[in-house]
């Protein structure tokens, strides 16, 4: 086998690519994962580990990246003007750059070989084997072969552009995804065991204190709201209302975009070629399920690929595991979120005193069912 064939290429290195490369080289097979940035990078994301991701990463012999987290303690949800507090159990709140780069480096550390910079496209799909082009920061072009192609490349990506049938669908009630993080440089906040999130017609801004003393915000906004004009005067708004101890205006929160949350894939697989976490399917994880949900996805993908020695079979079975194990998980999520945000449950739940400590008790419970 030369330098530029494999058994596993794994294109994207965020949590389903990177702990799928992993688990692949640890098992001895010749593994590459491009990513087409370089390393740290920010990510629009919640920063929160499920009690779901923190299994895995026990399973896999990866704990010990949970020592740059804290264990998340109470969850305060802001509700038309109510606040509902309950404490959570086996969570924890992380770095995503941090996360991901120890990720990656696990996977190196594994025998994976990492290309950083590099953008990839699957170029060709076959019965034996899949081409991979892979253009790097100098436009230099080279081609990989793989018997087994894993698309972790999120959201939106080139990897598959090529192939109609396998393109990304947009569902029509998706949000759109926001985030930024600040420094709270003068310890405003003492207490890093929080999640705060603040719920409106307009869709969620979530808080968390992450362990280097940064607070990350993360939102998910109803894309008819984004696209009346200021939208971000109600991201401060909200933000502020969950982050009282801070002065904050416009200029300390330059928020990042991400495209449409919820996403289907028109197919998982394509003869040697399988879509993985994000890539795959996607959920807006309104209950903090998405790191869980990629590093599940990664690990089952692996484990088969390790199981059918990334023969053909791997492609043909994968869809039946996703739909099996992830997709599942989403449409509980999906379910406990479009209860907890509707109009119907808050005003029910939340708003009448009588009935106040019902509604506090069933999100408490409806959120210790994810997990």
């Amino acid at each position: 086998m030369s330098d530029k064939d494999f058994d596993v290429i794994v294109i994207g290195a965020g949590p389903a690519g990177s702990i799928a490369a992993y688990v692949a080289a640890r098992n001895d097979l010749k593994t590459l994962l491009i990513e087409k940035e370089s390393f740290p990078r920010y990510k629009v994301c919640g920063s929160s580990l499920s009690p779901l991701a923190v299994r895995i990463l026990n399973h896999t012999g990866l704990e010990g990246i949970l020592s740059s987290s804290v264990a998340l303690q109470s969850m305060n949800l802001f509700v038309r003007g109510c606040r509902v507090p309950f404490h959570i159990y086996g969570r924890y709140s992380i770095s995503r750059e941090r996360f991901d780069e120890a990720l990656v480096t696990a996977a190196n550390n594994a025998g994976a070989r990492v290309l950083f910079n590099s953008i990839a496209t699957i170029a060709e799909t076959g019965e034996e084997f899949c081409t991979v082009a892979v253009k790097d920061k100098q436009k230099k072009m080279d081609l990989y072969s793989g018997k087994l192609i894993m698309n972790a490349s999120g959201l939106v990506s080139e990897a598959l552009s090529s192939f109609e049938q396998c393109k990304s669908i947009v569902c029509k009630d998706s949000y759109l995804g926001f985030g930024t993080t600040i420094t709270d440089s003068n310890n405003n906040i003492d207490d890093k065991t929080f999640i705060r999130m603040d719920l409106s017609d307009a869709g969620y801004v979530g808080a968390t204190k992450l362990p280097d003393n940064r607070i990350n915000l993360a939102a998910a906004i109803h894309k008819s709201i984004v696209k009346q004009l200021p939208f971000k005067s109600l991201l401060l708004q909200s933000a502020q209302r969950i982050i009282p101890e801070i002065t904050l205006d416009s200029q300390m929160l330059s928020w990042s975009g991400v495209p449409e949350l919820k996403r289907r894939r028109s197919r998982h697989s394509l003869n040697r070629v399988i879509s993985i976490g994000d890539a795959a399917a996607y959920v807006e994880p309104f209950t903090g399920e998405g790191i869980g949900w990629a590093l599940y996805s990664g690990k089952v993908a692996a484990d088969l690929a390790i199981a059918e020695r990334c023969s053909i079979e791997t492609a043909t079975k994968w869809k039946a595991l996703h739909t099996k194990y992830i997709e599942k998980r989403q449409r509980q999520t999906r379910l406990v979120g479009d209860l907890l945000k509707s109009q119907l449950y808050q005003e029910t739940f939340f708003k009448l005193p009588l009935i106040g400590k019902t509604g506090t008790k069933l999100a408490y419970r409806l959120y210790r069912y994810l997990e």
